[in-house]
Order: C-alpha cells, then sequence, then structure tokens
C-alpha cells in the first residue's frame, strides 16, 4: 500500500477494501490528544447514514409545519379520518371534491394501527400524553421521516453504485446538511411523496 498524494500511508494489516478506494482519514480528540484513525469508505457510509437518521427523527420532533396549506389541506383531513372530526377546505367539500382521500389513507392506515395499539397500553403504566393525539401526531411525522430516510440511503445507494460510494458520501452529507430537506422529509405533503417516490 504505497502513500496517496498528500495523505500519508495507512496500515493495510488486516484492512479490505473494494477497488481503489482508500479510507478515510479521523481524527478523534481523546484524552491522549489527536490520533490519526482510518475508516473505509463503507464505514464512513454507515457512519453518514446513522446522522441521517437522526437527522430525521430530530426533523419530526422539532421541526415547525411552515405551510398552511399543509395543516388545512393534509392534517385536519387526516385527523377527520382518525377522530371524526376535523376542520373542511372548500377543495373537500363534496361539491368540489378536488383532493381525494386515497394520499391521506396511506398515512391513516398505519396512523391508526399506532392509535389501537397504544389504546392496549394500561392507563397507569405511561403517562397519559403517550395514549393522547399528540403521539399519533408524531408517528405519523416519524413515519413520514423513516420514509423519507429509506428513499434517501436507496438513493445514495444508487448513485454509490453508479459513481462510487465517494460520491455518495457526499450526498449523505449533504442531505443531513440540507435545510430543504429537514422540512419536506416530515411534510404531509403529496410534494414530499413525490420526492420519497422519485428518490426510489
Amino acid at each position: 500500500s504505497g502513500a496517496l498524494r498528500g495523505v500519508p500511508s495507512y496500515p493495510s494489516a488486516g484492512m479490505e477494501f473494494i477497488g481503489s478506494q482508500a479510507p478515510i482519514p479521523l481524527i478523534p480528540l481523546g484524552p491522549s490528544g489527536p490520533s490519526m484513525l482510518w475508516v473505509s469508505v463503507d464505514q464512513m457510509h454507515f457512519i453518514l447514514s446513522l446522522m441521517l437518521a437522526a437527522a430525521r427523527l430530530l426533523a419530526a420532533l422539532y421541526s415547525p409545519i411552515t405551510d398552511c396549506d399543509e395543516t388545512m389541506n393534509y392534517w385536519e383531513p387526516l385527523h377527520f379520518l382518525l377522530q371524526g372530526s376535523g376542520l373542511q377546505t372548500w377543495e373537500w367539500t363534496p361539491e368540489f371534491a378536488l383532493r381525494p382521500y386515497i394520499f391521506l389513507l396511506l398515512y391513516a392506515l398505519p396512523a391508526k394501527t399506532a392509535g389501537l395499539l397504544l389504546a392496549l397500553l394500561p392507563d397507569g403504566a405511561v403517562p397519559a400524553i403517550v395514549k393522547s393525539k399528540i403521539s399519533i401526531f408524531f408517528f405519523v411525522r416519524i413515519w413520514l421521516g423513516t420514509i423519507t430516510l429509506m428513499s434517501e440511503i436507496l438513493f445514495a445507494r444508487s448513485v454509490g453504485k453508479r459513481f462510487g460510494m465517494n460520491c455518495a458520501n457526499y450526498l449523505l452529507f449533504f442531505l443531513c446538511l440540507s435545510s430543504g430537506q429537514w422540512s419536506a422529509s416530515v411534510a404531509l405533503l403529496p410534494s414530499s411523496a413525490f420526492m420519497q417516490i422519485s428518490m426510489m
């Protein structure tokens, strides 16, 4: 194993690499000071995938709903499907019927299942908020974030097969930092669903 240009040579004993992709140096700061640690491209891909999963979970918990259309045209009709009540805009009235409920059924079925499972929990075993509608709201947001995460990882794997794993790792890194992905990943909107489908 020769030295790369501008990078010191790394130990190759017991390390297997795919093709000519070299490991990536990391400099962890420990009690004994900085030390060089080599991480393979595949290990970096796994680390970045975990970072992306954490970003999607945090988005589900802390990202605000930034669009009134999401609230009035999707969350309220979903609340109607789950709870039997909710505000209705003119697009959803039977007179105009511009929006179909089939899109919301994709989210209502897992949400209803989660609500039934939460109802089975004993009353004293968990706090009351766990069995409330707030938990269902966050379950749907986590569900949306999980679907987005899976589509992003599949997209990164496709990029890795076509352009190499280094390019896929850069993609995952920038997806972690993208403010647009932060909002869109957990938005209950058809545009977010199309984004997820197009990345798969």
